[in-house]
């Protein structure tokens, strides 16, 4: 998925010796998985997210209750974390870009009822402007809510599952 900041190893998904996959460090000379970086309690990671550099890890994307949700990482997954909560609550975020200063990020913002839109957005100030919205003639306000339940299997495994019910 990327690699760590001194260049040296990579960060890979595995699920080696786990029932779900986490963000590892593997070193390529040694053929070694080593230090878990990041693992979501339930979920999967689907993606990841670095700096403008390319070298500092900021944050992870997963999938929860039929949404991509975005788990921040360090300290400027921190910073970008209380600047998105702010701005866009309720709403998942999928950071596309940081600016080399950091100080501005581009994202895109969205729910199950909004095909979402994307955004600039000042980290210090939390200052918002968007740039386009997905999917512009669809009126978010006739687009049905994701619904989420848990179902048991046979052998006791939770699994969570979802439904979009029909508008009509």
């Amino acid at each position: 998925m990327g690699f760590t900041a001194d260049g040296l190893n990579l960060v890979v998904a595995s699920s080696v010796q786990r029932d779900r996959y986490g963000l590892y460090e593997y070193d390529p000379r040694t053929d070694a998985i080593g230090n878990l970086i990041y693992e979501h309690p339930t979920a999967e990671i689907m993606s990841v997210s670095y700096d403008y550099s390319g070298a500092e890890l900021i944050a992870a994307s997963y999938l929860e209750a039929g949404e991509a949700r975005t788990a921040f990482l360090g300290t400027l997954g921190g910073e970008l974390a209380k600047a998105t909560e702010q701005a866009f609550t309720g709403q998942a975020i999928s950071i596309s870009g940081l600016s080399r200063d950091r100080a501005r990020a581009t994202l895109m913002a969205s729910s199950s009822g909004d095909p979402g839109a994307f955004w600039l957005l000042d980290v210090a100030t939390g200052r918002k402007v968007q740039l386009a919205r997905v999917r512009p003639r669809l009126d978010n306000n006739r687009l049905a809510v994701n619904r989420t339940f848990w179902v048991t299997s046979a052998d006791g495994t939770e699994i969570e599952s979802f439904w979009t019910p029909s508008l009509r």
